[in-house]
């Protein structure tokens, strides 16, 4: 056999940004680490630049299968609420461009060793590993927060939105 070996993941470094900084209201705070993501060749969401769902799985896996140094180890499930009416106000073509921004404010409230996939239309999870579940909650009311003060332009509309988050363990 001459097959390749498949490449080990490496850490992908988050694009510096290309325009002037959002209000204060929905940037990520100043304390928090840029965040990572683990990239796979070829196992990214080209839209929201998340692991796909298999991929995620995969390195949940592996994650959850190494000691947590400290704190706690949950999963955040993150949804956009109400989903169809915004689809209907921006168009199908559109979407993608939508969730392309709605994942952009999802990785400005990551830290650096979280990890993120895209798991089905319109939802993300991530594995967060904080000090505290009350860290955890206080992390998933932030970014709701930061969704629901964050004006989308898609298609020369602005959309507002707002998100749900499910946190397990």
């Amino acid at each position: 056999d001459d097959k390749a070996p498949a490449p080990e993941p490496v850490r992908a470094q988050q694009p510096a940004p290309t325009s002037a900084p959002a209000p204060a209201a929905v940037q990520a705070p100043a304390a928090a680490a840029p965040a990572q993501t683990v990239t796979v060749a070829g196992t990214t969401d080209s839209t929201t630049g998340f692991l796909q769902r298999k991929s995620f799985v995969e390195e949940l896996h592996k994650r959850i299968q190494q000691p947590l140094k400290a704190g706690v180890r949950q999963i955040a499930c993150i949804a956009i609420d109400k989903l169809p009416s915004i689809l209907d106000q921006i168009g199908p073509i559109a979407i993608d461009d939508f969730f392309a921004q709605f994942a952009a404010v999802i990785r400005d409230n990551l830290k650096t060793g979280d990890l993120a996939g895209s798991v089905a239309t319109g939802q993300v999870a991530a594995l967060i590993e904080r000090p505290t579940t009350r860290d955890t909650e206080a992390w998933a009311k932030g970014l709701t927060s930061r969704v629901a003060a964050h004006v989308f332009h898609v298609a020369d509309k602005s959309v507002i939105c707002s998100c749900s988050v499910g946190i397990g363990m």
